[in-house]
Order: structure tokens, then C-alpha cells, then sequence
């Protein structure tokens, strides 16, 4: 069964604001530097152009995040990889509900979105594949990794603690004490 993350205008303003803002750049440098400033030219795109690519590839795994359940396993596929997480492999599956309280390690976000590795204050470390986190989302701790999805229909949870044979544990992000998830 496929299943897709929350729904989210995110990967079409990731696409509109990344054509204006890296548009303006590549403008602006071509414009505002003549021929005599070849080097200076090279030396700003290269740059911009690596910045460029790494924000393709974060633009193409929004628009192709989904989630799988097969047989065998729980398949998250975002941009061009998919991650396989057995089913005998989960040890632990949460349903964070409210906004927590989290900061990048190594990932990107912008409204409606997030994807990448992310410490989650008072839950731990996850790799978010996601839309609209700030709702809540599905947290899997397994042999492979600590994950976070955003599955719009709320029967994947329950499927996946079915095949896992694993209890779903609610944790409230609101009932907290300040103290773990911070301020």
C-alpha cells in the first residue's frame, strides 16, 4: 500500500521562491560584473551553482515524498533514494502529537516541509521525511535508524504497528515539563 505525507503547497513555493531567489543571483553577478571580471564571475557562480544543486535535490525529494508498506518492510522513498526498514527491524514506533521543540543537525526546511537528520528535544535524534511536522508526526525507531514521517492518512500508524507487532506509544509534546523539551 502507498501512502503520501500531509498535504502541502511546500514543494511548488520551494520551486516558485527557489527560481526567484537563485534567478536574482545568477542575474545580479551577470549584470553588475562586465567582462574584465571573468574571475570574479567564476568565483561567484561556482558557488551559488553547488547551492543551487544540493536545493534541486532537496526540491525533488518534496516532490516525491511517499511512503510503502509492503510484506516485507516499510519503504520511504524521498527524491531519488528510498530507505527500507524491515518490519522485525522496528523497535519502537511513537505518535508525537503537538509541535516539538527541534533543531537541524543536517537537513533543510521551509514552510511545509522538512527532510534530513534533526535532534528532537525530549524524543532524540530522527531523520524527517516530511510535511507539516509542526502537527505532530510518526516517530520509528528501528536497527536502521530513528525516522520521522508525516503520513496524511492516519491508517498507516496502525498498519505499520500491526506488521511490527509493536505498541503505539502517544507522546504529547504540550504535557512535557519544560525542562526535557526545552523553552
Amino acid at each position: 500500500m502507498e501512502y503520501r505525507a500531509r498535504k502541502s503547497r511546500a514543494a511548488w513555493s520551494g520551486l516558485f521562491w527557489g527560481i526567484i531567489i537563485f534567478g536574482f543571483l545568477l542575474w545580479g553577478i551577470g549584470y553588475s560584473l562586465g567582462p574584465e571580471d571573468k574571475t570574479l564571475k567564476i568565483m561567484l557562480y561556482i558557488p551559488i551553482y553547488i547551492v543551487l544543486a544540493g536545493f534541486v535535490y532537496m526540491l525533488v525529494g518534496a516532490f516525491n515524498l511517499g511512503y510503502e508498506i509492503n510484506e516485507k518492510q516499510l519503504v520511504i522513498n524521498w527524491g531519488l533514494n528510498s530507505s527500507r526498514i524491515p518490519w522485525e527491524s522496528i523497535t519502537e514506533i511513537k505518535e508525537i502529537k503537538g509541535e516539538s521543540n527541534m533543531y537541524s543537525i543536517l537537513g533543510a526546511s521551509w514552510p511545509g516541509y522538512i527532510a534530513g537528520l534533526y535532534q528532537v528535544k525530549g524524543v532524540g535524534p530522527v531523520r524527517m521525511y516530511g510535511t507539516k511536522h509542526k502537527e505532530g508526526f510518526v516517530y520509528i525507531k528501528s536497527d536502521r535508524g530513528f525516522f520521522g514521517l508525516t503520513p496524511e492518512d492516519p491508517e498507516m500508524l496502525r498498519e505499520i504497528a500491526h506488521r511490527s507487532g509493536r505498541e503505539i506509544e502517544i507522546v504529547d509534546m504540550g504535557k512535557m515539563p519544560e525542562e526535557v523539551i526545552g523553552v
